[in-house]
């Protein structure tokens, strides 16, 4: 599906949006062509469970957002906790802003993107929750287009958001949250259901009609396409399928044409919006300060103004060039629109965070205030701005206007309507002013007016065009007066009087329209057919005035057939008159003045006609010097026309005084009331002094008192930015202590001042072998604990640690005690420190339990190994007869002694970690098997003679390769060395079976010996060498002390094989 058929519902809640929200989805039918979006207020320190809970109410998929996850149909987005979520190009991305005020994730946030990148195809709906988040983002998806939606507060758990976003009069529907899913349901499939508003022109202008009545505005000149989309977002949501119900239900109720208004009319803007085109713009307002006295007046006008963002934008900018000399220009900066509306919410000067995307921090800091989640323009600046509804096609224009912005408000402007507004705004301006629009607009064909300055900000500057006559305002009454007659009436032509009409109508055209211009009550011309000799232009300014113009000859007839026209309203015709248009061409002209009626602008227009003839083809209108009676009934007919029109003349003359003395008699009636108003003036200026100097003393109090009241809102600003910033360093001080507590090696908990546990790390979670819920179920004495001593031993309660510390308030430390873990015990040794809050007052304890069971083993299997040895001890010390080899032997037993009493030691300095509690009790248990082996095999073999003695070592020696034969013979043929023999023998076994046991301490499945002989300085050595590798310096440390007890000499080097050589 692609991304131009989905359609996307955003859904915003908060505080008691999870019962909406299942509510919801459990009564939601099967839509295709629909992804749903999901923006919950969560906690941001809690792993959300928001995505389990919704899947069990709904067989739709939910799953958890993922940057840059593309959005699918039939699919359940959440958004997780802590990140605010946008939507660009049909992709879902988790980030965060810049300035993050409020709950996250922000619903304006979401809103905002979902509108610009689905438009008409978005959903927006609020749910349950507290504030007034969304509220923005709901205009948003409106100016775009798309469907809004409230839960019903009635139904709602807490109304303050569903509350919010009705007020802004932009909510499509309330729906109860029963029936919200079967709503979307119905609203999707109503979307794909696209009207054939093209043929349906009649039932259009019914609709403008309406609106024009209610109103005042007509709409008949706006683009067609964009006012069909509204009308079809409206048929959408009331769930009709026809333009006639619709015109029904527009007929009948006032609501639905004041909905449809305001979402005509709607526009989403804001601040420094397109910031590259204002930084040219900045540049433009220095040079128009560049030419600027102190004193001297400034005048902005912003129209179409939305919602005020455009406007104070100009505003700061302005502020930004004169900093501290703002207050020595007259500035007036003018704000318009037609929706009053968005009007209000311009003149509270409150905005989201939403309007401030990629705005500067400093300028926020220094133009607004933070009001909870919003931000308020502070009051030096709004008092620059002055807001005023103002329609810029009928109403009177703002005048010596130095900059005009109108940034996206043409787009909506057939040509017609661009036609008549830049006329307008080009009278408004100074010479050399400045327009600004937006990027998709421009002046199209008033380069007359207009010269580009920059094409990519599209800012413009008003041209010099001579004197200004005032532009004719649009009248849009006299459009509809006559609307219905007109149509009437054109449904009675019948084809064949059309056709009659179209061939006299050409006909004419052959004859009477080769040369004419159409002239406006003002007489400027307004249009020009043909080549006409008898207009050019004079010297001097450039003027459209038909007697600036026209031919002397001829200009006295037109006056005075203009005149008469424009009285009765009737077809004038003058006298052909000569004109010379060259030096030897004369032609002969009359005018024929036809007024016309302009119903659009309820104006008179009045076209004239040249009629033109050589002086053969009007012989009998021409008069010859030759015939004086000729000649003389011309000059009568010349003198009857001066008469007429001095008569005329004469009639306005006479017409004007007597105006003039209707004025006079009314000025000297407002004379004399103006002389008693005079009188009560001067009374009332007596009580107004007295008065004044009541309010001076009141003024001065009060100021006083706003001083005051400005000094402490300067220092609540100040410890509210103190606040801020000390909570931020709170919040971040508490993220990294519970990062430090969680990753400590050491088990932390903590209690309340009965000894609840209210806190475990995750160390502790590990070590105690519960869920944290479970834990902090529990207190620090439960029964489920069955605490010990190490010995086995019930502990007093009153020498438990906690009670110890609420007893004494002083801290303790190593209190050994043992608790019960599954079928386990554990062994543990607890410190523990009391806390106190600001009064002194007991509040719970702190504890670090320390994990020992690992120690308190290798102890217990220590000690006990120290009882055998000691009893095998002293079995040898009872023998009698003891040899000095079995004095040895005890001389080796203690140096076993002395290694396993440094392992302890070591052991006991190890804290917590499994891994090398693990590798000691595998030395331990490898130095004491040995040593074992090496005692059973010195006590049972002792004596033996020298026979057996020689068999042994054969027999041992076999078990070897055959690289080794020459050790055997070595040893036959010194017989006499009997005693160097035997220890050879007794290093060979000792040495083999410590390879063996060393092997299986290391973990190693097998082992293999190579024999070989090497000669040092005259001394042979057996050389055996093994497949063992040393992995660390520990473990060489480790094998040195062990080989040393033994009286082995060995080579080794680091990560190579260990080699033991014996002196033969």
């Amino acid at each position: 599906m692609s991304k131009d058929d989905l359609v996307v519902v955003g859904i915003g809640s908060s505080a008691g949006g999870l019962e909406a929200l299942q509510t919801m989805l459990s009564n939601l039918g099967e839509v295709d062509n629909c992804a749903f979006v999901i923006a919950q207020h969560l906690s941001p320190t809690h792993k959300s469970m928001m995505v389990d809970l919704l899947s069990r109410t709904t067989n739709i998929p939910v799953i958890e957002v993922k940057n840059a996850l593309k959005i699918k149909a039939k699919t359940i987005y959440m958004t997780p906790e802590n990140t605010d979520i946008c939507v660009k190009n049909g992709k879902l991305f988790l980030k965060t802003l810049e300035q993050s005020f409020g709950p996250k994730p922000s619903v304006n946030y979401f809103f905002s993107s979902l509108a610009r990148d689905f438009k008409e195809n978005a959903i927006g709906i609020i749910l349950s929750g507290t504030g007034s988040d969304g509220a923005h983002g709901i205009r948003a998806i409106k100016a775009e287009g798309g469907i809004t939606i409230a839960q019903a507060p009635t139904t709602a758990k807490y109304d303050g958001m569903p509350f919010s976003a009705i007020n802004t009069g932009k909510v499509d529907l309330v729906v109860s949250i029963e029936k919200l899913g079967s709503e979307i349901s119905d609203i999707v499939a109503s979307l794909d259901e696209k009207l054939e508003l093209s043929v349906n022109d009649r039932i259009l202008q019914q609709i403008y009609r309406l609106l024009f009545n209610e109103f005042g505005v007509d709409f008949s000149l706006y683009k067609k396409n964009t006012l069909i989309r509204r009308i079809e977002r409206r048929l959408a949501a009331l769930k009709l399928k026809s333009l006639q119900e619709y015109i029904k239900i527009l007929s009948d109720s006032n609501d639905e044409l004041n909905n449809l208004y305001h979402d005509i009319l709607i526009g989403v803007t804001a601040f420094f919006r397109d910031k590259e085109a204002f930084e040219k713009l900045e540049a433009q307002i220095k040079t128009i300060m560049s030419k600027k006295e102190q004193g001297e007046e400034i005048r902005f006008w912003s129209i179409g103004c939305s919602t005020g963002e455009e406007a104070y934008s100009v505003a700061i900018l302005l502020s930004e060039i004169l900093k501290e000399k703002i207050s020595k220009y007259k500035i007036k900066i003018f704000a318009t629109d037609i929706d009053d509306e968005s009007l209000k919410i311009a003149r509270t000067g409150i905005y989201p965070e939403t309007s401030f995307e990629g705005v500067d921090k400093e300028i926020i800091k220094k133009y607004f205030t933070v009001q909870k989640n919003h931000f308020e323009i502070k009051k030096s600046l709004r008092e620059l701005v002055i807001f005023s509804k103002h329609n810029i096609i009928s109403d009177s224009p703002f005048l010596r206007l130095d900059l005009i912005t109108c940034r996206n408000m043409l787009i909506y402007f057939s040509n017609d309507l661009q036609n008549k507004f830049f006329p307008i705004i080009h009278y408004a301006l100074r010479d050399n002013g400045i327009l600004f629009l937006g990027k998709s607009e421009s002046i199209g064909q008033h380069i007359d007016l207009f010269s580009l300055i920059d094409k990519s900000s599209k800012i413009f500057k008003a041209q010099f065009t001579g004197i200004k006559e005032p532009p004719k305002l649009y009248n849009y009454s006299s459009g509809y007066k006559k609307a219905e007659l007109i149509e009437s009436n054109s449904l009675k032509i019948r084809n064949e009087e059309e056709f009659l009409e179209s061939v006299v109508t050409d006909a004419l055209k052959e004859v009477l329209l080769k040369s004419c211009v159409v002239v406006n009550s003002s007489n400027d011309i307004v249009y020009i057919k043909g080549d006409i000799p008898y207009i050019k232009p004079r010297e001097g300014k450039i003027s459209n005035n038909i007697f600036k113009l026209l031919n002397d000859d001829i200009s006295l007839d037109l006056r005075n057939a203009l005149n008469k026209s424009s009285k009765g309203k009737t077809v004038q015709t003058t006298q052909f008159r000569s004109v010379i248009l060259f030096e030897d061409i004369v032609r002969y002209v009359r005018l024929i003045v036809t007024p016309i009626k302009d119903e659009k602008s309820d104006d008179w227009l009045y076209t004239i006609f040249f009629q033109s003839e050589e002086s053969h083809d009007i012989k009998e209108n021409i008069v010859y010097e030759g015939n004086e009676n000729e000649l003389i009934q011309k000059l009568t007919q010349e003198l009857d026309s001066t008469k007429s029109h001095l008569q005329n003349v004469i009639e306005e003359l006479e017409t004007s005084y007597e105006e003039m003395q209707s004025l006079n008699e009314e000025l000297q009636s407002s004379n004399e009331e103006l002389q008693s108003s005079n009188e009560e003036l001067e009374t009332t200026n007596e009580e107004l002094q007295s008065t004044n100097e009541e309010l001076q003393t009141a003024y001065s109090e009060l100021r006083v008192l706003y001083e005051d009241k400005d000094k402490r809102a300067k220092q609540l600003e100040e410890l509210t930015s103190k606040l801020g910033n000390k909570t931020e360093e709170y919040r971040k001080q508490k993220e990294i202590t519970e990062l430090i507590l969680n990753t400590a090696p050491i088990a932390i908990t903590m209690v309340d001042n009965h000894g609840k546990l209210t806190f475990a790390n995750d160390f502790a979670l590990e070590l105690f072998d519960i869920s944290k819920s479970e834990i902090l179920n529990r207190t620090y004495d439960s029964k489920e604990w069955k605490i010990k001593t190490f010995s086995g031993e019930d502990f007093l309660e009153e020498e438990l640690p906690f009670f110890v510390i609420k007893r004494t308030f002083e801290p303790i430390y190593n209190v050994n005690q043992s608790i019960q873990r599954g079928n386990k015990r554990i062994f543990l040794s607890v410190s523990g420190s009391p806390q106190f809050d600001f009064d002194g007052n007991f509040q719970g304890a702190v504890f670090c339990i320390e994990n020992l069971t690992e120690n308190h083993t290798l102890q217990n299997n220590i000690s006990q190994y120290e009882q055998r040895l000691s009893h095998k001890n002293k079995n040898l010390f009872e023998n009698s007869s003891l040899s000095l080899f079995e004095t040895s032997l005890l001389d080796i037993n203690s140096s076993i002694r002395n290694l396993l009493g440094e392992l302890s030691l070591q052991l006991n300095s190890i804290e917590g970690n499994e891994k090398e509690l693990t590798l000691g009790n595998k030395k331990i248990n490898l130095i004491s098997s040995i040593l074992e082996e090496k005692i059973n095999f010195y006590t049972n073999d002792i004596h033996f003679k020298e026979e057996s003695l020689f068999n042994s070592v054969n027999s041992f020696l076999n078990s070897f390769d055959n690289e080794i034969i020459y050790c055997k013979n070595r040893v036959k043929n010194h017989s006499e060395k009997i005693v160097g023999v035997k220890k050879l023998y007794e290093n060979m076994y000792g040495i083999f079976d410590f390879y063996v046991k060393l092997s299986t301490g290391l973990g190693l499945n097998t082992v293999s010996l190579e024999l070989s002989e090497k000669d040092v300085k005259g001394i042979s050595y057996l050389v055996i060498k093994s497949n063992i590798k040393i992995n660390t310096k520990d473990e060489i440390s480790f094998l040195n002390k062990l080989l040393e007890v033994f009286s082995f000499k060995f080579d080794y080097s680091y990560k190579e094989q260990l080699t033991i050589s014996i002196q033969i």
